[in-house]
């Protein structure tokens, strides 16, 4: 939106809110652990913050998460009890 506002012909990373970017790798770094961990428990655990959003942003209603993240009720429900989620 700066860009154009400001008639840019080229995207530069100073258009960019920089307080964004910051936030992003805040909330994300947790996924990129910094020593090994084994692969099935980083996926679990990112697969269960993203239930676990997916059910906050839809009112705790499985139906409507599972529609949100694009897979089978059945399917999520089934997930979820796997990774101990009970909401």
């Amino acid at each position: 939106m700066h860009a154009i506002q400001q008639g840019a012909v080229t995207i530069l990373s100073s258009h960019f809110d920089a307080s964004l970017a910051l936030n992003d790798v805040k909330n994300t770094s947790h996924y990129l652990p910094k020593e090994s961990q084994p692969m099935r428990e980083l996926v679990e655990g990112y697969q269960r913050d993203l239930i676990e959003h997916a059910l906050s942003q839809n009112g705790g209603v499985w139906a409507k998460a599972a529609e949100f993240l694009q897979m089978d009720r059945g399917n999520l429900y089934r997930m979820g009890k796997k990774l101990g989620i009970n909401k």
